[in-house]
């Protein structure tokens, strides 16, 4: 997929559905004294802090803690889960049917 590409990202604010896997965990970290919010630079990237949930990891919010505390040393004192998104869809492609036909549309996810 190419950065112009016009990828749809679609935002729950419910809980994780059953089933989803949960790749990444990402926190917006608000000082509760000055309402700075904590961006990551990395070499010029700027992310969120977050990571990737490890097994001992009890939920989503305790990835956000550790990691939180790991990158950049700052201790989550009151975690609220917003929701999740889902993995970008591209645009509708053509691709051929089982049936050889490319007449169908169907989304493709990025590979």
């Amino acid at each position: 997929m190419t950065p112009d590409a016009a990828a749809k990202y679609f935002w729950h604010e419910a809980p994780v559905a059953e089933g989803l896997e949960i790749t990444q965990v990402y926190g917006y970290l608000i000082c509760p004294r000055t309402g700075r919010v904590l961006v990551q630079d990395d070499e010029g990237t700027f992310n969120l802090p977050g990571g990737t949930p490890e097994s001992f990891d009890a939920d989503l919010v305790d990835t956000l803690v550790r990691e939180a505390f790991e990158e950049n040393q700052v201790v989550v004192s009151d975690a609220v889960y917003l929701g999740y998104q889902d993995p970008p869809v591209a645009p509708r492609a053509v691709r051929p049917g089982p049936d050889g036909r490319a007449d169908r549309c169907v989304r493709t996810a990025p590979t």
